[in-house]
């Protein structure tokens, strides 16, 4: 399963006529192993800035001495309907994305069209991070449809990567390079593969790998199912850390910060205690808030198994 990048306004900018989004090398170079989401605003602000652009130089060319001198004919240029012609480049744009729609309600949509238009009391050239604000809602809310992909946020606003920051589901790059350190899909090559397929005793491909995500020691976890089965799998720098086989044990987190009886929180922990290595960090971090809030959960804090599963919780 590929990726998914969210581009914020500067990472798509393109005043240009020719094509709807800038960066098109980088779009290139990410699209074998990335879907591309744009934030509905992001995609608003770029129009704004092509129409700004489009009147500036109709009116440079309009006024420029030569054109007044020979009287070329302008025609089709004065005729043009902006407008309509950005909304005709986003529909032949060569690279496909998916639009996040916008929050809603009567007061968002009002600020959020004043702050695109740098209207009173936004600042002229500024929003003073309104804009920012309204993408990062936008991009929580959307999050959810997102649940088993690994989420990239492209973006070199300060602001926006501190915000991103408290979401371990959301990793915030802004170059190539640092896509490919981040991303789990380029530590998967044919060499890399042969190995999962020697480990596993089944042939891995690229159509095998469900989800993947970070542990709490750092190290990538790897969600594969092949031939009905499902596997966790360890990794550190290329090299394969452990290997379970094991395909309930997202449900099994779920039913343990829910559990409504001690019975059942024995259960779920014995489970999981042999798999506290392959727990997502968000995983870890709803555990602990559960043996905090949930009142069957923290009641049982003092039994050994419920300590030892907390103490590896807390390495």
């Amino acid at each position: 399963m590929k990726d998914v990048i969210i581009f914020d306004t500067n990472g798509i900018r393109n005043t240009g006529f020719n094509e709807f989004l800038g960066n098109r090398e980088i779009l290139r170079q990410l699209l074998p192993d990335a879907d591309f989401l744009i934030p509905e605003l992001a995609l608003d602000e770029v129009k704004r800035q092509k129409k700004i652009e489009f009147e500036k130089v109709k009116r440079e060319l309009l006024s420029n001495q030569l054109v007044k001198v020979f009287s070329p004919d302008l025609s089709s240029i004065k005729s043009t309907d902006i407008d309509t012609y950005i909304a005709q480049m986003q529909d032949k744009e060569q690279y496909s994305f998916e639009v996040i729609p916008c929050v809603h309600g009567e007061l968002v949509d009002q600020f959020r069209l004043m702050a695109i238009l740098n209207e009173a009391p936004f600042n002229k050239g500024s929003d003073k991070g309104f804009k920012d604000a309204c993408i990062y809602i936008s991009i929580l809310n959307f999050l959810p449809t997102l649940k088993d992909r690994s989420v990239y946020m492209w973006s070199n606003d300060d602001l926006l990567k501190e915000a991103f920051e408290k979401h371990e589901n959301v990793t915030v790059i802004n170059s190539i390079e640092t896509y490919h350190q981040k991303s789990v899909r380029f530590m998967m090559d044919e060499y890399f593969y042969g190995i999962l397929t020697t480990e596993i005793g089944e042939p891995v491909t690229d159509d095998n790998i469900v989800n993947s995500w970070k542990n709490f020691d750092d190290n990538w976890v790897i969600d594969i199912l092949v031939n009905e089965k499902t596997y966790l799998v360890e990794i550190d720098s290329r090299e394969i850390v452990a290997v379970t086989e094991e395909d309930s044990m997202e449900a099994t987190v779920n039913e343990l910060i829910n559990t409504a009886n001690f019975a059942t929180t024995h259960v779920k922990v014995t489970k999981l205690l042999p798999l506290t290595n392959f727990l997502s960090k968000n995983n870890i971090s709803k555990l602990k808030k559960a043996s905090k809030n949930n009142y069957q959960f923290k009641g049982a804090i003092g039994y050994g198994d419920v300590e030892e599963f907390l103490q590896e919780l807390s390495k």
